[in-house]
């Protein structure tokens, strides 16, 4: 049989055994613990969006480099105009043409054809203005046709428009003459003809 003493000493070894034995297990839970706030901490770097706010300015100087192209605009040539209208024994002319040579044509053109009448012009040559093709054919296929026929006549181009105005003995000359503004004045400036022209 066991003496008391022995069993005393061996019963506190055992308590001693285990109590140093749940300490590392406290440990080991505290140490497992320890990484959960590591997890929070990894969420402040969230502030890296804050990097494409200045990536969002760069187009903002990009806007006023597109607007350099806006001065072109200014720089179109102003169409080309013409008015030619028959007044009793008077013609008169008057507008802008881009071409010296057209001006003279329908001037010189217009007094040969009509000896009987004074031609009054204040067409002016402008070189800003755009460069038409009808200007070359104008007084011989249309302005002298058109100045015959039609009484108290009047053509128009302006603004791309073709105006006829006056007075036709019949349908048929009216066909005539609207036929003959359409062949002469079309090209890439003409856009519309207006026909007031009047049949008894």
């Amino acid at each position: 049989m066991k003496s008391p003493h022995r069993l005393l000493w061996t019963s506190s070894i055992a308590c001693l055994f285990l109590i140093g034995c749940e300490k590392p297990q406290q440990r080991a839970a505290a140490e497992v613990e320890m990484p959960a706030p590591p997890a929070v901490a990894a969420v402040p770097p969230a502030p890296a969006p804050s990097d494409p706010a200045p990536a969002a300015e760069v187009p903002v100087p990009d806007a006023p480099a597109a607007d350099t192209s806006a001065p072109a605009e200014p720089g179109l040539e102003p169409e080309p105009e013409l008015v030619v209208a028959m007044e009793g024994e008077k013609i008169l002319v008057s507008g802008a043409l881009r071409s010296k040579i057209q001006v003279e044509r329908i001037v010189e053109t217009l007094q040969r054809e009509f000896p009987d009448h004074s031609v009054e012009s204040t067409l002016a040559v402008d070189y800003e203005r755009m460069g038409v093709g009808w200007g070359n054919r104008v007084a011989d296929e249309f302005l002298v046709p058109f100045l015959q026929r039609v009484e108290n006549a009047k053509v128009t181009y302006r603004e791309t428009v073709v105006t006829l105005d006056g007075n036709v003995k019949s349908p048929g000359e009216l066909q005539m003459v609207s036929e003959a503004a359409i062949n002469t004045f079309s090209g890439s400036t003409t856009q519309q003809l207006k026909n007031n022209l009047k049949t008894p």
